[in-house]
């Protein structure tokens, strides 16, 4: 997502750098004219140069705005791919959410189940101590050379 942010601000800043190249060359290209409309006037053929010059520049801006167009619709495609990966991005975190919040139910249901079972063992074995010493009780006594002193 980061990498599409990156790449339309670098497109962004590179679709400025040439308009503003194109202004610079445009500025140029209008200083000359102006200096060859002086040398022209006292040669009389100002005029078709200059005209000449002129339509170049305007060709040269014209394609410089192009490019500056170009790289405005790639910035713009290059956002919605972004704002799409977001999306999808997003729809993940919450499908990985559910599936989490799911799990954990899951498992605290089975917790719920392990504890009733450890609950019924320990009344199980309770009831089986009580038994074996209810049966010891009703044993007889061991015989004299088996007692203890």
């Amino acid at each position: 997502m980061s990498e599409a942010v990156a790449e339309a601000a670098a497109r962004t800043e590179r679709a400025a750098a040439l308009q503003q190249e194109a202004r610079a060359r445009q500025e140029a290209a209008t200083a000359k004219l102006e200096e060859i409309e002086a040398r022209r006037e006292v040669e009389g053929d100002w005029m078709r140069e200059a005209s000449e010059r002129q339509e170049k520049a305007s060709e040269r801006w014209e394609k410089a705005h192009e490019r500056w167009e170009k790289a405005s619709e790639r910035q713009e495609k290059a956002h919605e791919r972004w704002e799409k990966a977001s999306e999808r991005q997003e729809k993940a975190l919450r499908d990985q959410i559910r599936r989490t919040d799911e799990m954990i139910a899951e498992a605290r249901a089975r917790t719920q189940q392990i504890m009733a079972e450890l609950k019924d063992q320990r009344d199980e074995r309770r009831a089986l101590m009580e038994a074996l010493l209810r049966l010891v009780d009703r044993l007889p006594p061991p015989p004299p050379h088996l007692r203890s002193a």
